[in-house]
């Protein structure tokens, strides 16, 4: 267990370092009048920016990693309809697909499936997996989104046109702060926690995650959470 929190507060401290590192450089070139133009100052305050929006992502991923440790994290448990909670999903994803041009599609069965789960993590497991899914795929691409039942267990998939994740990397990708490697995926911009959260809180729900994908196929990650009766 101490080997586990030695390696955590490693990981930590690095993913900490280097947005401050950044942060810390753009501010001292303005200070210093080191910025020759109105342009290459504001692209400067827009790293800053962005940089500062991932240190709080990073620290609210944190927060939920330590909160899942709590015993009263599930204390607000109910039964949750997945369809209603799969369409506002993706409602509100919908302008960010667009802006992006990719098509964003839900397809869900005519009779609610209900589970007993706590809403706002499902929330957050759904959020995550469908913000993924637009980042990683490319303008005029598509994002699927499916709700189902298989073998009495409720599934919920999202399917993305994207890049793909190389085979030998998808064991990996469930790992704190692990990410696909950068030249590959072109993109470096999460924390490195999202999947790990994901996995945690279905774990937590009694269910699983899955990831299935090839390079320049695009990937498909599915959750499942056992159904229930609503009484």
């Amino acid at each position: 267990l101490d080997r586990l929190r030695q390696e955590l507060l490693s990981d930590v401290s690095h993913e900490l370092r280097t947005p401050l590192t950044v942060i810390q450089g753009f501010s001292e070139a303005v200070l210093d009048g080191l910025v020759k133009s109105k342009k290459q100052e504001q692209l400067y305050l827009r790293n800053i920016i962005d940089e500062s929006e991932r240190l709080r992502r990073l620290v609210d991923d944190l927060l939920d990693l330590k909160g899942m440790e709590a015993a009263n994290f599930f204390d607000e448990m109910e039964y949750v309809v997945l369809n209603k909670l799969a369409n506002v999903t993706v409602e509100r994803l919908k302008h960010m697909a667009n802006s992006k041009e990719i098509k964003l599609t839900l397809t869900v069965p005519e009779q609610n499936i209900t589970v007993w789960g706590n809403i706002d993590r499902l929330k957050q497991v759904l959020t995550n997996l469908l913000d993924n899914a637009i980042k990683h795929s490319e303008a005029g691409g598509a994002v699927c989104v499916e709700l189902g039942m298989k073998n009495n267990c409720s599934y919920i998939s999202v399917k993305n046109s994207g890049l793909g994740i190389p085979r030998e990397e998808l064991e990996n990708i469930w790992e704190r702060f692990y990410k696909v490697d950068k030249s590959r995926s072109r993109r470096g911009t999460g924390t490195g926690l999202g999947l790990s959260i994901v996995k945690k809180i279905v774990e937590m729900h009694g269910g699983k995650v899955s990831v299935e994908s090839e390079p320049g196929h695009g990937a498909i990650f599915t959750l499942y959470i056992p159904s229930t009766e609503q009484a």
